[in-house]
C-alpha cells in the first residue's frame, strides 16, 4: 500500500515517503515552496520554464490542474455566450442598416433662387 506523499499528501508513496511526481520535481527543481492555494509545501518552482507560477501564484501541481480546470471552464462558457451573443446581434445589425441604405437615399435640392435678376 502506498502512503501518503509527505509533500502533496496524495497517496502514491510507494518508494519512500514522496510520491514520484515530488521526488522528480524536487530532483529537478530543488526543495518545495509553500503552495498559494493549498498551503502545503509541494510547489516546485520551475523558474525557467515558468509554468508552475498561475497568474503570478506559486501552485503545486494538483492547484495548478484544478486552477487550469477552472480556466478552461470559463473559457467555454464564455465561448458558447460570447458566440451566440455576437452572432445574432451582429446578423440583425447588418440587415437592418442594407435597409436602411437602400431606403433613405433621397436627395432634396433646395434651387435657390438667385436675386440677381431683381433689379
Amino acid at each position: 500500500m502506498p502512503k501518503p506523499c509527505q509533500y502533496c499528501n496524495i497517496i502514491a508513496a510507494f518508494i519512500g515517503t514522496k510520491c514520484q511526481r515530488c521526488t522528480n520535481s524536487e530532483k529537478k527543481y530543488g526543495p518545495p515552496q509553500t503552495c498559494e492555494q493549498c498551503k502545503q509545501q509541494c510547489a516546485f518552482d520551475r523558474k525557467e520554464e515558468g509554468r508552475r507560477k498561475v497568474d503570478g501564484k506559486l501552485l503545486c501541481w494538483l492547484c495548478t490542474l484544478s486552477y487550469k480546470r477552472v480556466l478552461q471552464k470559463t473559457k467555454e462558457q464564455r465561448k458558447s455566450l460570447g458566440s451566440s451573443h455576437s452572432n445574432s446581434s451582429s446578423s440583425s445589425l447588418t440587415e437592418k442598416d442594407q435597409h436602411h441604405s437602400k431606403h433613405h437615399h433621397h436627395h432634396h435640392h433646395h434651387h435657390r433662387h438667385s436675386s440677381s435678376h431683381h433689379k
